[in-house]
């Protein structure tokens, strides 16, 4: 049995209890990410996302004992939509039991990637300045991961990772196990760095990483909260330079990406018409990385609600993607390919699109619920965006934008890193808007009380 993970988790508890919460959470990312992409998970002896769900439910366990209003909603909204989503979850693992759609022990490792929206309460109490402190200390060692996901194409192969995580795409290799952070930092490094050579060094370290990753959809998505950016700011020679910047690189860019084409069967409006045919919907290969693929996976799912009404708002419930109910019931065509599955695809799960598991689970009304969290997100965002120049607040905005705009390529909700990170971000949109909003009035004071002393004058 390995050890390392046990020291690692009591260091985690050692560290909170002495109040140093930001290398608490490096250790958290940590055994999110698997030691940064350079731990194995079967050194983990348990699944690793279970040390941090351990270690919510204890923190939270003795928060609330120590103060009754631990989960107390009244400082912000935001906590209403956790309570939402905890109370239609309990619906749905009550309402799977009663229909006997799925055991229990299926239905407990479904429903316990919940448990990771404790981080929430967790993270509203630590001081506000562990926020900076922990994206700057991630820094370093998100550098360090990219340096090494370089080096991957030299055959230094260090970073860990699923064996479909780095693909062949004809005579160019993907390769796509890179810092799960590096989007946030193109634009906090961006932000952040007043030199515009440091500038253009960071963005091409972490520009570089996507190239080299040959993600489409990420790389649009920046490119779309740039844009969104700077129409708010109404600063236009900064997005002309920028897209100047963009231009030169796609000279490089664009001949990769259009090589991965070149062996597609068939166009881009070719594949949307076939999924909007119904009989041809199942005809589309199993090719993951497919932008028609994965829609076609989620009108596979939305036609099976179809025939099915009666799933149509709550879905078919917290069925797991290992239970003989799940392929004894399920006879889709289209799904992520998985050679450990029954099938050598997912039937349920889907790491190409976040969509699919939540509508075949929990229907229309979990979708919207999950929209919810993004909206909250972009709203929180923008409210300030025109006039703050916190790289933080800029980079944690403008990735609602993307991390929203790529649940059609990538897997979210799903996600226990990408769920914290998610919480991560809101919980600091919320207090900064609360600081700031504190700031706004003492000025508002101080103005009030120099005129009144001028009158008194």
């Amino acid at each position: 049995m390995n050890i390392i993970p046990i020291i690692l988790f009591i260091l985690l508890l050692k560290l909170w209890e002495d109040k140093k919460y930001d290398w608490g959470l490096i250790i958290i990312t940590a055994f999110l990410t698997n030691g940064y992409g350079f731990i194995p998970e079967s050194v983990f002896v348990f699944k690793s996302y279970d040390y941090v769900i351990a270690f919510l439910l204890i923190t939270s366990i003795i928060g609330f004992i120590k103060d009754k209003s631990y989960f107390n909603a009244k400082s912000t909204k935001f906590i209403y939509l956790l309570y939402l989503l905890i109370a239609y979850q309990v619906y749905e693992i009550l309402n799977t039991l009663y229909m006997g759609a799925e055991s229990l022990g299926y239905i407990i490792k479904v429903a316990r990637i919940n448990f990771i929206y404790l981080a929430y309460f967790v993270l509203r109490k630590i001081p506000f300045k562990t926020y900076k402190a922990f994206i700057k200390l991630n820094l370093y060692f998100c550098i360090i991961q990219g340096v090494f996901f370089y080096l991957q194409p030299l055959g230094i192969n260090l970073l860990q990772g699923r064996i479909d995580e780095a693909t062949s795409a004809g005579q160019i290799t993907r390769y796509a196990n890179f810092p799960e952070f590096t989007i946030f930092y193109i634009f906090y490094c961006f932000y952040n760095e007043r030199n515009i050579y440091s500038k253009i060094l960071y963005l091409c370290f972490w520009g570089g990483i996507l190239i080299l990753a040959q993600v489409r959809g990420d790389i649009t998505a920046i490119a779309i909260a740039f844009t969104i950016y700077y129409l708010l700011k109404n600063k236009l020679k900064y997005y002309i330079a920028l897209l100047t910047f963009g231009f030169l690189a796609s000279i490089v860019v664009v001949p990769m990406f259009q090589y991965r084409d070149e062996n597609s069967r068939s166009s881009f409006a070719e594949d949307i018409t076939n999924i909007l045919t119904v009989d041809e919907v199942t005809d589309i290969k199993n090719n993951s990385g497919n932008f028609t693929f994965r829609i076609a996976m989620l009108v596979e799912r939305w036609n099976y609600l179809l025939e099915n009404p009666q799933y149509i708002l709550t879905g078919v419930g917290c069925i797991h993607e290992d239970s003989p109910n799940c392929y004894n019931r399920f006879e889709f065509i289209i799904g992520t390919v998985n050679e450990d599955r029954y099938n050598g695809y997912c039937l349920i799960e889907s790491g190409d699109i976040t969509w699919v598991p939540i509508l075949l689970r929990y229907g229309i009304i979990g979708i919207i619920i999950y929209s919810l969290f993004l909206i909250y997100w972009i709203i929180q965002g923008v409210k300030y965006l025109r006039y703050s120049l916190n790289p933080i607040y800029i980079a944690t905005a403008l990735i609602g934008f993307t991390t929203t705009i790529t649940t059609i390529n990538t897997v979210l909700f799903d996600s226990y890193l990408k769920t914290f990170m998610l919480l991560f971000y809101i919980s600091y949109l919320i207090r900064y808007r609360k600081r700031l909003q504190q700031l706004l009035l003492i000025k508002q004071l101080i103005h009030e009380n120099r005129s009144n002393y001028t009158k008194l004058q």
